[in-house]
């Protein structure tokens, strides 16, 4: 089982993430969420729109 790096742990350590390419199956595992949020996104008609932002006079 391969290891991290120093380099990629003190990216993890500075940055709070890291990037894994590869870790998981874009076709098994990422393209069944894409196309449930495409799928729940067709439901929605509309979204009201306020003109002024609530958090803008606090």
């Amino acid at each position: 089982m391969p290891c991290l790096t120093d380099e990629q742990l003190t990216h993890f350590d500075e940055e709070g993430y890291l990037l894994v390419r590869g870790m998981l199956d874009v076709e098994e595992v990422i393209q069944p969420i894409i196309d449930e949020l495409v799928s729940s996104t067709k439901m929605v008609k509309s979204h009201p729109r306020t003109t002024t932002c609530p958090l803008a006079s606090a």
